[in-house]
C-alpha cells in the first residue's frame, strides 16, 4: 500500500475479526437451538476454503526483492506507488531484538503485546459467565454480549482513521488508555446499564488498539527481519492470553467475584499506554526504507 493508506489498510482489514464474531454469535442463535453444537464446529470450516484465495493474491513487493525476484517486485511496487531498496535477507536473534536502535522498540512492542493479548482474553472469554454473574437471564446476557461485540466495529474503523491522522504511537496509547478507563468503568459500575457502558467501552477500545497495533508492529523493523520480530512479539503476547483467563478464575476463587479483574485489566491497559508513549517511534507518513535508515 501507499504510504498515506499503509496504516489505515492493515486497521481496516484486522475488522473482519469482529465481522466473524458476529456471525459465529449469529450461527450459534440460528443453529445451536434445533441441531446442536455438532453443525457449528462444522461451520468452522469455511475458513479453510476462504484461505485457498492467499495463493492467487500477489507477494510483497519487498519481499520479492529479497527472494532476488527484481522484475515482479518493480511491477508490484508500480502499482503500489512505492519506491523499493534491495536488502539482504538474514535471520535475527532475540539479543540483536534488544540491541541498538531495536530495544526501545521491542521492548515497548513485548510490553504491549503481553498487556493487550492478557486483557483481551481474560475479559472476552469470561464475558458471558461475568455477565451471567451478575443476575441477567441467559437471553438478556446474548443480547448485551451482541452488543459489546457491535462496539467493536467502530473501534477498528474510527482506529483506522486515527492511525493516519494523529498517528500510530498516538492513537495506540490513546486507545489503550481509554480501554483502561472502560476497565474502572465497569468495576465502579453499580447497574446493569452502567456495566453494559464499561464494557462497551472496553471492547471500542480494545479493539480499535489491536486494528493499529497489527499495523505498527511490523513498521518498526526492515523487510529482512520483519517477520521473525514481529512474530516474536506476539508470541510473547501469548503468554499473557494463557495468562490472564487464569486470573480471572483465580480471582473468583479467592474473592467470590469477577470485580476485582478488572483493577488488574485497567493496570494491563494502562502499562501499555504508558509504555507506547515513552518508548514507541512514529511512522506515520514515513516510507518503510525512511523508518530504517
Amino acid at each position: 500500500s501507499r504510504v498515506s493508506v499503509r496504516g489505515r489498510s492493515v486497521a481496516l482489514l484486522e475488522s473482519g475479526w469482529a465481522f466473524g464474531w458476529l456471525l459465529a454469535s449469529y450461527l450459534g442463535k440460528v443453529i445451536a437451538p434445533s441441531l446442536g453444537w455438532r453443525p457449528i464446529f462444522l461451520a468452522g470450516i469455511i475458513p479453510l476454503f476462504a484461505s485457498m484465495l492467499i495463493y492467487v493474491l500477489p507477494e510483497s513487493p519487498r519481499y520479492l526483492m529479497i527472494r532476488e525476484n527484481r522484475g515482479e517486485a518493480e511491477k508490484l511496487a508500480k502499482i503500489a506507488g512505492i519506491e523499493l531498496k534491495l536488502e539482504e535477507k538474514r535471520k535475527v536473534s532475540i539479543s540483536e531484538l534488544f540491541s541498538g536502535e531495536y530495544l526501545k522498540r521491542t521492548t515497548m512492542l513485548w510490553i504491549h503485546w503481553f498487556c493487550i493479548v492478557l486483557a483481551y482474553w481474560g475479559i472476552f472469554l469470561w464475558f458471558p459467565q461475568i455477565l451471567y454473574a451478575r443476575g441477567l437471564s441467559l437471553i438478556k446476557t446474548l443480547q448485551y454480549s451482541f452488543i459489546i461485540t457491535l462496539a467493536q466495529i467502530p473501534g477498528y474503523w474510527s482506529g483506522a482513521y486515527l492511525i493516519e491522522k494523529i498517528g500510530r504511537k498516538r492513537s495506540l496509547s490513546l486507545y489503550m488508555a481509554l480501554a483502561g478507563i472502560g476497565s474502572l468503568l465497569y468495576w465502579f459500575s453499580r447497574t446493569n446499564v452502567q456495566a453494559l457502558l464499561g464494557a462497551v467501552a472496553i471492547s471500542f477500545f480494545n479493539l480499535g488498539a489491536w486494528g493499529i497495533t497489527y499495523a505498527y508492529t511490523p513498521e518498526l523493523y526492515p523487510t529482512p527481519i520483519r517477520a521473525s520480530a514481529s512474530g516474536w512479539a506476539n508470541s510473547f503476547g501469548r503468554i499473557g492470553g494463557i495468562l490472564g483467563p487464569y486470573l480471572v478464575g483465580l480471582i473468583l476463587d479467592l474473592t467470590n467475584s469477577y470485580a476485582f479483574a478488572f483493577v488488574i485489566f485497567a493496570i494491563a491497559h494502562l502499562i501499555s499506554a504508558i509504555a507506547v508513549a515513552l518508548l514507541g517511534v512514529e511512522t506515520m507518513g514515513k516510507s518503510l526504507e525512511e523508518i530504517h535508515g
